[in-house]
This record gives structure tokens, C-alpha cells and sequence, in this order.
């Protein structure tokens, strides 16, 4: 059944445009292993063969992957941080069908947590010490438990995330539905907003 569903040509096209390298590896992890909820034969290259453009640059985008004429729908799916981010100048590109946007709040660090036990309980206790002080909200994110506790300075680095889940594909999905669980429950998401999650197809569990 999945080998007769690649074969076939694409009902519309997908493309994909994300905020930066550590969302690029985790795209690039589940296109890899073909786990998200289009088919790969439908995501659209740039002219030198690139996949998923890592950084938030409308233009560019136009540019380097939609120069050349598509016979049917294209869909752009954008990976970022902010909730009230849009791209115009996509959305209102005759060639583009709809833009989609999954939302990584409170940052996408927060997925490596899951990756071991210690990590999300060492985190809980960086977070309730830290919280009693004064610093900000910064002081609490997981990237600055990563670096100032674990001291993992390259945790938002392509290399180091695309080998910390390449051999634990389900592992990073379960990590990615749980950082959404816990951002419906804290409502950091609003109504009708998408989180990575829902770019993944959960269809083979």
C-alpha cells in the first residue's frame, strides 16, 4: 500500500520554510523517515536540491523554490516560535493554496527534554529554583538548563539535535506530542492554532 501510494504523482504540492537549524534537523528527521502528513514525492526543492528552507524569509522563499511553474496547489507549511507571525506576500502568491503555521512554543528546546528522564526532572528543579529568583522568564527556558546545567553549549546546533533523535524516531515524536499536551494544558496555544505535531502523521502508532 505505501509503495503504490508513492508511485502515484502528487494531488498538490508541499513546501517547507521553518525559523532555523534546530528546526530545520527535526524536519529533516521526520522527512528522512517519512513521518509527516503529505507524502515526500509532494515537497518541492529549491534549483540546488534544497528541501526545507531554515529561516523566515518570504522573499527568498518565492524566489528559490516557487520560480518555476507548478501544475497543481501548493501548500506552504512554516515552522516558528511566534503565534501572530504571518507571510503576506506568500499567502497571496497565485501558485500557494494555503500557508500553514505550527507554532513551537515555549521554545524548541523544550522537545530535547524528553530525550531522558533526567533531563525533563533535572529541568523541573532548574526551573522552581530559578523561578524564586529574579531574571526573567529567559532564565528559565530549557535551552538555558541545557547550557548552564548540562552544559550543552551546542543544543541548538543541526548536527547535535539531528544525532541526539536520529536512531529514536518515535522517541522524538512522543517528545513533540507531549510538548503540545503541555502547551494545551498551560494554554499557550491559542483556538485553531497548530503546533509541530500536527505536521506529523501519528497514523502508523
Amino acid at each position: 500500500k505505501g509503495a503504490e501510494a508513492m508511485s502515484k504523482l502528487p494531488e498538490e504540492y508541499n513546501g517547507i520554510m521553518v525559523e532555523g537549524a534546530s528546526e530545520k534537523a527535526i524536519m529533516d528527521l521526520l522527512i528522512n523517515n517519512n513521518k509527516l502528513i503529505f507524502p515526500l514525492n509532494s515537497i518541492i526543492q529549491s534549483s540546488d536540491g534544497t528541501t526545507v528552507q531554515d529561516y523566515l524569509n518570504e522573499l527568498d522563499y518565492a524566489n528559490n523554490f516557487l520560480s518555476h511553474g507548478f501544475s497543481k496547489p501548493v501548500n506552504i507549511h512554516v515552522v516558528l516560535d511566534s503565534t501572530n507571525r504571518n507571510f503576506k506576500k506568500l499567502e497571496s502568491n497565485r501558485l500557494i493554496s494555503t500557508v500553514r503555521y505550527y507554532i513551537t512554543r515555549e521554545e524548541i528546546e523544550a522537545i530535547h527534554l524528553y530525550k531522558h528522564t533526567e533531563w525533563l526532572e533535572g529541568y523541573m528543579a532548574f526551573k522552581n529554583n530559578k523561578s524564586n529568583r529574579k531574571g526573567g522568564s529567559k532564565q528559565i527556558k530549557p535551552s538555558a538548563f541545557f547550557k548552564q546545567e548540562l552544559g550543552i553549549k551546542n543544543i541548538k546546533t543541526y548536527d547535535y539535535i539531528y544525532k541526539l533523535w536520529e536512531d529514536d524516531i518515535d522517541g522524538l515524536i512522543k517528545a513533540i506530542d507531549n510538548v503540545k499536551m503541555d502547551m494545551v494544558k498551560r494554554q499557550k496555544l491559542k483556538s485553531g492554532q497548530n503546533y509541530l505535531a500536527d505536521i506529523i502523521n501519528h497514523d502508523y502508532h
